[in-house]
């Protein structure tokens, strides 16, 4: 099994070298990016780690935050409004009150609770997983349809750890001098 607290330090040192000290200035966790393996580290006890395949067309990222406390991702959008969702990535989440709704993937499970949808849509939704926790929270400008949230939603994918470990053993692999 590969170490990821190791090669997290390895990633930031290089980053840190580059100039890039902002934590905001990192990009959106992409599935096939090294951002996802900061993002498994800032909740190693997660099975699962959030990533995005692209996002939508209409939506940009106003900030990453990524530290031990778990990871945090802004969108804005050219329909929904500035700030209109925030993905927080986590060890877990209270739920509360959220209704159960139906399991799309095994092992996880699904709440929202929507607080308004006219004339703004606000809701927040959970995906809860063994060690972690993806919560959304949807705060959209008024007249913005509710739909927006569900195009955002849908790019995001959540990875199997191992996946991650792989991933940095490939990484290790090819930074590592040859013997000979």
């Amino acid at each position: 099994m590969v170490k990821i607290r190791g090669a997290v330090a390895v990633v930031v040192a290089v980053g840190l070298l580059a100039g890039c000290s902002e934590q905001e200035s990192a990009p959106v966790p992409g599935c096939d990016g090294d951002t996802a393996v900061l993002v498994a580290e800032s909740v190693p006890g997660a099975s699962l780690v959030p990533c995005f395949t692209e996002v939508p067309a209409g939506w940009s990222h106003s900030g990453v935050l990524i530290s031990d406390a778990g990871t945090r991702v802004e969108f804005n959008s050219d329909r929904a409004g500035d700030d209109a969702a925030v993905l927080q990535f986590q060890d877990s989440c209270d739920v509360g009150e959220a209704v159960t709704l139906p399991a799309r993937e095994d092992g996880v499970d699904r709440f929202e609770r929507i607080m308004e949808v006219s004339p703004s849509f606000r809701s927040d939704r959970y995906l809860v997983f063994d060690g972690g926790c993806v919560e959304w929270q949807f705060h959209f400008s008024p007249g913005s349809p509710a739909s927006l949230s569900v195009e955002l939603s849908v790019a995001l994918q959540l990875l199997e750890r191992s996946e991650i470990e792989e991933r940095l053993a490939e990484l290790a692999a090819r930074g590592s001098p040859e013997e000979g």
